[in-house]
């Protein structure tokens, strides 16, 4: 899959506001994304819808007593 989404869009498929994202991006967790810069540091950041559905399926929790 080739489709790029904005920031607010990917937090609103997670579940997350994108200072969130931010955050997460600021640490090194959460979803991989693309960063378009011209070298001054700040860019568009994107993410592929398969790298969200990805990082989902990944914080996904089998809970103990599931029968």
């Amino acid at each position: 899959e080739k489709t790029l989404v904005r920031e607010k869009d990917a937090g609103v498929f997670l579940g997350v506001s994108p200072k969130t994202l931010q955050d997460w991006r600021f640490h090194g967790v959460g979803p991989i994304y693309v960063k378009f810069s011209n070298g001054g540091g700040r860019g568009a950041v994107r993410y592929r819808g398969a790298e969200l559905e990805r990082y989902a399926n990944e914080c996904a929790v089998q809970p103990r007593n599931n029968a």
